[in-house]
């Protein structure tokens, strides 16, 4: 079982900096001012894997349609000012390019993303990742898959 750690009264550049600290050995999301950084189990990291190999299929079919589509390693920082981390995220087109370049390439994408999936871990309660997916709602995201 893994542990989640939450860090209260955390800052936009305590997040960052463990962020580049740790690129790839943790899941981390920023909200209201609480940093939330969860290790990444290796079931999950397999089932995210199948996930992300059937959603990215699906981006290539309709490709004329997707402005970009961002795995796991990508973040976003969203209306509500949350900073998250989806298991998958599309953004379509007409959104994307509302972007400027400088922004398309930023490390926390300044957009919500039309569509997310999030993946639930072991340790992820219900309530959890309910109020987790409502962030994403109220933060812009028109639709999101929660995959138990």
């Amino acid at each position: 079982m893994s542990l989640r750690f939450f860090i209260s009264k955390s800052n936009f550049d305590q997040f960052e900096l463990t962020a580049h600290i740790n690129p790839h050995f943790f899941q981390m999301n920023f909200i209201d001012g609480q940093l939330d950084i969860m290790p990444i189990e290796n079931s999950t990291a397999q089932r995210e894997r199948r996930i992300i190999t059937q959603a990215g299929n699906w981006c290539n079919v309709n490709s004329n349609l997707i402005g970009s589509s961002i795995s796991s390693q990508g973040y976003f920082t969203l209306l509500n000012g949350d900073i998250l981390g989806p298991t998958f995220a599309v953004v379509l087109t007409a959104r994307w390019n509302t972007l400027t370049n400088a922004q398309q390439n930023e490390e926390y994408l300044p957009v919500a993303p039309n569509f997310v999936i999030k993946l639930c871990s072991q340790s992820d309660s219900p309530q959890y990742v309910h109020n987790k997916m409502l962030r994403w709602i109220n933060g812009g995201v028109e639709e999101g898959w929660l995959i138990d």
